[in-house]
């Protein structure tokens, strides 16, 4: 999540999205005032650094109207919003082989593990998220998907949620399809006046695993993100909404 008022934007990050891949790529453009807050502890700290935001009930994923809240609605529509959204069927895979990663290192260090029996530590360790719970306790992704730990995953939750108020009207400014995203990044990088901008490739998961689901488990999805698709499904085509 980035909140740029020397840039005038703000990303909305939502997850697996490619949001860290869009974070690293925007952080060169900010300045000392903007606060970004992704995966680093620096950036934890970086907020307790900032007065505005030092109190607020921004994290990583916050959603639309989370921000909004805390800069204002003036200060929110004078900047230019944005997120990036992702087909649930293809969001709730990467998942998977996220957690599939994470599962096959967390004990591979002594210095993590140690880490994760301090106070500290257990506050952040994998084996505690809902996800990790449901993967570890799941023998495919079948069993996976419909495990009830999944329900308090924040990774479940619906995108629509994340981008809209109340009443589910979306309030971002811009939506970017993440089929088409290397493209319509870099159109947007033009125009927010940040030139040229790549965007690099971060936290991918292996592409071999899973490469495929059932028509049932692919149905069950359709209906458990129903919401997403009632009304963003017309950025989950091949090239995304134009």
């Amino acid at each position: 999540m980035i909140i740029s008022t020397s840039r005038s934007f703000i990303f909305v990050h939502l997850h697996k999205t490619a949001g860290e891949a869009v974070t690293a790529a925007l952080e060169p453009f900010t300045s000392r005032g903007d606060l970004i807050l992704s995966r680093s502890t620096r950036d934890e700290f970086r907020k307790l650094l900032l007065p505005a935001y030092r109190s607020t009930p921004l994290t990583k994923h916050a959603t639309a109207s989370t921000i909004r809240q805390v800069v204002g609605t003036s200060a929110w529509g004078s900047m230019t919003s944005f997120a990036v959204v992702r087909d649930p069927i293809e969001r709730t895979m990467s998942l998977y082989r996220y957690l599939s990663r994470i599962a096959a290192t967390v004990d591979q260090s002594r210095l993590r593990r140690l880490w994760y029996r301090s106070p500290l530590g257990r506050s952040v360790d994998p084996r505690t998220w809902a996800g990790m719970i449901a993967y570890t306790e799941s023998h495919s992704f079948s069993d996976f998907i419909r495990h009830p730990a999944l329900e308090a995953a924040p990774a479940m939750r619906e995108q629509i949620d994340s981008l809209s108020d109340s009443r589910s009207v979306v309030i971002v400014d811009r939506i970017l399809p993440f089929r088409s995203l290397r493209r319509d990044f870099a159109a947007l990088g033009q125009e927010l006046g940040l030139g040229e901008i790549t965007l690099p490739r971060t936290n991918e998961s292996d592409p071999s695993i899973l490469t495929e689901i059932s028509h049932r488990d692919s149905k069950y999805l359709r209906s458990r993100f129903r919401r997403d698709y009632e009304h963003l499904g017309s950025y989950f085509s091949r090239e995304g909404k134009s």
